[in-house]
């Protein structure tokens, strides 16, 4: 038996069912647009799962836009995926990232 954390639903609407974990901390992202056009930024980890990965960004990041995670002192990205929702949350936006649609160079 497990003793880490699961979250069902982070969002009531939200429809992955795949076993998430809590994720907390901030971390180093880079930030792929479909223009090709790509920045280094903070963004802060809200949770995780094989399929998807929830995170808390101070911008809008748009659909399509490709998001690689890097642990602190990393070389090589943690996780990655392709937005495919980002919402208003307080100060900040609220993004999904699906795993399964990253972009392969």
């Amino acid at each position: 038996m497990s003793h880490e954390p699961e979250i069902r639903e982070t969002l009531p609407f939200d429809r992955r069912r795949a076993r998430r974990r809590i994720a907390a901390g901030t971390v180093m992202a880079t930030i792929t647009t479909p223009d090709g056009d790509s920045t280094l930024a903070r963004v802060r980890l809200q949770d995780i799962s094989t399929t998807g990965v929830g995170l808390r960004s101070d911008t809008p990041l748009a659909n399509g836009t490709v998001v690689a995670v890097y642990s602190e002192g990393s070389r090589f990205p943690s996780a990655s995926g392709m937005v495919v929702r980002c919402l208003p949350m307080g100060n900040g936006y609220r993004v999904g990232l699906d795993r399964r649609l990253r972009e392969v160079a």
